[in-house]
């Protein structure tokens, strides 16, 4: 039985029509993606199947008793509440079963009869209700879920309403992964999560029992974590199966074949058109009326859509410059330890390009840092012309603020800037905070560019995708993407020799990146850039700057190549560590091996003296020198033998094997009363030799 059924949806939005006879059908266990444009609807999916909305026509079946979850978008978080307590409200529904199964089997060591074989089959329900909800290692759950995401352990008692916007995103998204639910609305889950975290949710969601409806843009995700993609175009779903590569391949395929199709019928229709006129009047009349009868009854196919819409970013002519582009060098940075903020930034130029004289730099700093957190300390980064360079690492690890630095819009701590011949940076900033909000897109191209003509300038943003009235709305206004694509607008009609940008496929549709990354690939100068996402990287970049652990390490190649290192050098430290702990366990057996051979040479000794002693011992008549200490040590020995036997036999009833907990509780406390009972056994033979 299906887990959710979307039948013939429509939705409008005053004159706009979003969504026109949409349907889709997930089954439980699915992984699937839901893609197409922005603006296109997918969010108004998201939300009429969580009932925040309603449609105007169609119908939403949810299977009885499912267990729907979406993640808040503005999580609220009582006074007081820690993070860890947040989260774990995701385990209310289990933690309740579990306090069921307890009554339950409570109340079974009571009852008989037909009673029992209830509470029996509830038990059964409770148990299998507990497991699905992945409810017999909660702690370890949660635990696991919040290092994953990038929760660190010093944020788990941390009063949730203080976390940053991101933080929070991140302590609701954890809420959601550790619930359990039968089908998981997750609406770009990646946004505020960095490559570590990305890749983990990416593994997490293969693994999910329940179903999962995602919407990203995260290539890499689609095509790793989902088994089908539903796209929503002109308001309505078709589905492909497979990851994302797939559904580019099959959507392909879909199309030509519809076209030619749609050409064969076409130029068919058009024949018998021409058979008709010109036979109509003619000896051959009454064979052109049937043409015509038959022409009439034929079910004509649509012409097939194909929406090819993108923005048309052409790469900014380079400025040409010298072979260097930039060199840092004993690079410091940090923040304030007090407020937690980062260090003031110097901004060298407006808010779309950024330059400085050949040779311009900024001296190491001699002030105290006694109250500044440092984030990294003596880089030294060159940047020569043509390179493309990724940045990555962890949230807070100073990506940004490496990258403002070496553009010229934050004065580093300590160290020094040189700037090449003719050196002029572009940057795009993720927050797209330099748009005036009263301004329009209009306004905004105008103000960098006074000598552009009006046609110039709509012609420009055209190919941003901004047209009639879309040019003269307020900025204010503009969606997430809307203004992305408005700051590359800019971007692109400065003349710089290097690019430096922050997260630029922050906000933009699948189509709007590919356009992007065309662009990039086209530009002549230097690129510098920060990304979480891998696709880009990919097929961006030559080099990597890893920004962690105070400092900066480069590596040759794209993404691929830099997780590549990382994961042979995990496998060094992790092959060194074993070779560590094998000579460790042999040096431990020497050892052994040593004291065994001193103990040996005791034991010679002691028989020696033992026979010397034997016919005093014969002549105390062989009693028990301390015969209350040896009664307590054979009780001793029968507890445990009783204690180990009521174990051994409490493993094979239903109230032990079918409660994981209870079954592997019972296991290790079996094997402490074998230790014991073998420790005690020995004793008894030495007492009695």
């Amino acid at each position: 039985m299906s887990l959710l059924i979307l039948e013939d949806l429509k939705k409008h939005f005053g004159a706009q029509e979003i969504l026109r006879g949409a349907s889709l059908r997930i089954d439980p266990g699915d992984k699937v993606g839901l893609v197409g444009r922005n603006g296109g609807g997918k969010t108004t999916i998201l939300r009429l199947i969580e009932g925040v909305e309603a449609p105007d026509w169609g119908s939403i079946t949810l299977r009885k008793g499912a267990r729907l979850g979406h993640v808040e978008q503005r999580p609220q978080f009582e006074p007081g509440m820690s993070v860890r307590a947040y989260v774990e409200g995701g385990l209310a529904e289990v933690r309740a079963a579990l306090r069921d199964l307890d009554v339950v089997n409570h109340k079974m060591t009571e009852v008989e009869g037909a009673e029992l074989e209830r509470l029996m089959k509830e038990h059964d329900r409770l148990a299998e209700l507990v497991d699905a909800l992945g409810g017999w290692e909660t702690e370890r759950k949660v635990e696991t879920v919040m290092s994953g995401i990038g929760l660190r352990e010093e944020l788990w008692q941390r009063e949730a309403s203080t976390l940053s916007g991101g933080e929070r995103s991140r302590t609701a998204l954890a809420r959601e992964l550790v619930a359990g639910h039968d089908l998981l609305l997750l609406d770009e889950p990646t946004n505020h999560l960095d490559l570590a975290g990305i890749e983990w949710i990416e593994s997490y969601i293969r693994e999910l029992k329940g179903a999962v409806l995602i919407v990203s843009h995260d290539r890499r995700l689609l095509n790793n974590a989902v088994g089908a993609i539903f796209e929503l175009e002109r308001g309505s779903i078709t589905r492909y199966t497979g990851g994302y590569n797939d559904y580019l391949r099959q959507k392909e395929e879909r199309y030509t074949s519809a076209l030619r199709a749609f050409e064969i019928q076409q130029d068919e229709i058009r024949r018998e058109e021409v058979f008709i006129k010109k036979h109509m009047g003619s000896q051959r009349t009454a064979e052109a009326k049937g043409r015509q009868k038959k022409l009439e009854n034929v079910v004509r196919l649509p012409q097939p859509y194909n929406d090819v819409r993108r923005p048309v970013i052409r790469a900014p002519k380079a400025e040409r410059g010298g072979e260097m582009v930039l060199e840092a060098r004993d690079i410091r940075a940090g923040y304030d330890a007090a407020s937690g903020s980062d260090r003031d930034a110097s901004t060298q130029s407006d808010a779309s390009s950024s330059s400085r004289p050949q040779g311009s730099s900024q001296p190491r700093a001699s002030a105290s840092t006694s109250t500044k957190r440092i984030l990294f300390d003596h880089v030294d980064v060159r940047v020569a012309r043509g390179e493309r360079i990724g940045i990555v690492g962890k949230n807070g690890t100073g990506k940004t603020t490496l990258l403002k630095i070496l553009a010229g819009r934050m004065a580093p701590l300590a160290g020094r800037v040189e700037f090449g011949h003719k050196a002029a940076c572009g940057f795009y900033d993720q927050d797209t905070s330099e748009l005036r909000t009263d301004g329009t897109p209009f306004t905004e191209i105008r103000r960098d560019h006074p000598e552009l003509s009006d046609l110039e300038i709509r012609s420009h943003l055209a190919k941003f995708l901004f047209r009639g009235d879309d040019v003269d709305a307020s900025v204010s206004a503009l969606s997430g993407g809307e203004r992305a694509r408005l700051c590359l607008a800019r971007l692109v009609l400065t003349k710089p020799s290097w690019l430096a940008m922050d997260e630029p496929t922050n906000h933009l549709d699948l189509a709007a990146r590919t356009a992007l990354e065309e662009m990039l690939s086209e530009f002549e100068g230097a690129l510098v850039f920060v990304s979480h996402d891998r696709e880009f990287l990919d097929g961006l970049c030559n080099q990597i700057l890893e920004v962690g652990e105070g400092s900066v390490r480069r590596f040759e190649g794209n993404y691929s190549a830099w997780r590549a290192a990382k994961s042979a050098e995990a496998a060094a430290r992790e092959a060194a560590k074993e070779a560590a702990e094998d000579a460790a366990k042999a040096a431990a057996k020497a050892r052994a091996a040593k004291a065994a051979k001193s103990s040996d040479a005791q034991e010679g000794a002691k028989k020696n003296t033992e026979r010397r002693d034997e016919p005093a011992k014969k002549s105390s008549g062989g009693k028990i020198r301390n015969p209350y200490l040896f009664d307590k040590l054979e009780q001793k020995i029968m507890s445990l033998e009783e204690e180990l036997k009521t174990l051994q036999d409490s493993c094979v009833t239903e109230a032990v094997y079918r409660v994981p907990e209870k079954l592997r509780d019972t296991q290790m406390r079996i094997a402490e009363i074998e230790r014991d009972l073998a420790e005690a056994n020995e004793q008894w033979e030495n007492w009695i030799s």
